[in-house]
């Protein structure tokens, strides 16, 4: 179908009835995780009510077969994907940045940790960090009486200097942005970024088939809960690309299920 969307009047989907209960139970718990499971389940368009109750099907009978319908009783699937798309559209904004753009942003912190640590030093403020039981506070072992300094150095507690932690967060914070490869700076970054999260979080949950990858029966539902999240359709041949050339996996499949046909085509 091409063109003009066909409309209705909105009607309740067709829902497995954890999905339903899961929505019920967050209308006045969670307003964010209520609004992305109206979006998966509210439409007043055909085509998309369509895909969301084939999406909705097919994650339950990946349930079923991951755990077994005897075992089939609890609504925890749909709250961890539910949860999952919370975490994937609320990310920093280094997550879409390109390479040019990451190094800045590390370079703004590093040196903003290097005049910190040398005033730290300058002022004989970089002390080192001593154990305690109240998780509340901060000791430093500079600040204790001489008899609990020789108790932990008896129990041969690490005592970082504060520089050194400060230099193990600023290791962190470069894996954590150099984790997310660079993005081509485009009005579809976010989606592109999305569909991988997806895909990672579907193969996590639910294996990575080693046999029959051609007919990997949850790839539409990347396609589809993109489309219902950030507005934008892909076909098969474009998530491949997609996924592809991010290259969140070691292998990828070359033929997959497409929920879409080729005529509703956008630029990747």
């Amino acid at each position: 179908m091409t063109g003009e969307r066909e409309t209705y009047a909105k009607r309740a989907l067709q829902l497995p009835v954890h999905v339903a209960q899961v929505k019920k139970d967050l209308e006045h718990t969670d307003a964010r995780q209520y609004s992305i499971l109206t979006k998966l389940t509210e439409t007043d368009d055909l085509h998309v009510a369509t895909a969301l109750e084939k999406m909705w099907a097919l994650l339950e009978e990946a349930e079923i077969e991951k755990h077994g319908a005897a075992h089939f009783t609890d609504d925890y699937w749909v709250r961890s994907f539910i949860n999952h798309i919370v975490s994937c559209t609320n990310l920093p904004d280094y997550c879409y940045q390109n390479q040019s753009q990451k190094d800045e942003l590390l370079e703004d912190i590093e040196q903003l940790k290097s005049r910190f640590v040398k005033k730290l030093q300058a002022y004989d403020f970089d002390y080192r960090l001593s154990p305690t039981a109240d998780r509340k506070r901060i000791v430093f072992y500079e600040r204790q009486h001489y008899s609990d300094r020789l108790e932990i150095e008896k129990n041969g507690t690490e005592m970082p200097h504060i520089s050194e932690m400060l230099d193990r967060v600023m290791k962190c914070i470069r894996n954590d942005v150099n984790s997310f490869k660079p993005c081509r700076d485009d009005a579809k970054k976010i989606a592109r970024r999305f569909v991988c999260d997806i895909d990672e979080y579907l193969r996590n949950v639910y294996g990575d088939p080693v046999e029959n990858k051609e007919n990997y029966p949850l790839m539409p539902v990347i396609a589809i809960v993109t489309m219902a999240i950030h507005g934008v359709e892909y076909t098969e041949s474009q998530v491949r690309k997609i996924l592809k050339r991010e290259d969140t996996v070691k292998q990828r499949e070359d033929n997959w299920l497409f929920a879409h046909d080729e005529s509703r085509a956008v630029a990747v």
